[in-house]
């Protein structure tokens, strides 16, 4: 059975920590990345495995679905280096465009309901749902 976002686009899923992060993509059961490091130069690498792995280039797709979620919460203020690049669509990320974007962050009331950190099996389980952050 599909995933029930494989008709909004192909769909990539970034688990990331302060210092690295990890892809999921659905549309490939089992195919995990290796981690790369949450630096200019680990975009750079993540990018290079990607793009085999990319479907081929059709005329009017679908943007491809990035959804981002956090291993973990983020001390007040602090963010992982990941998300600014990927929102501003700097080189490497520009090369997934068109794409959408969702993030899910650990939040205090994530906490409190006993979610203090993710694996990247519950990424891929908040991605295959609508948006919630």
């Amino acid at each position: 059975m599909a995933s029930p976002l494989a008709a909004t686009g192909f769909k990539i899923v970034l688990w990331v920590s302060m210092t690295q992060f990890q892809a999921a993509l659905p549309a490939q059961p089992g195919l995990a990345s290796p981690t790369f490091p949450d630096t200019a130069a680990g975009a750079a690498e993540f990018m290079a495995w990607l793009r085999p792995r990319l479907p081929a280039p059709a005329w009017n797709a679908p943007p491809r679905q990035v959804c981002v979620v956090a291993a973990q919460a983020f001390p007040p203020g602090r963010r992982p280096s990941l998300i600014a690049p990927l929102y501003r669509s700097q080189p490497p990320w520009h090369g997934l465009e068109p794409y959408a974007a969702t993030f899910h962050y650990v939040t205090a009331e994530d906490r409190r309901a006993g979610a203090g950190t993710r694996s990247l099996a519950d990424a891929l389980r908040l991605c295959a749902g609508p948006a919630a952050r």
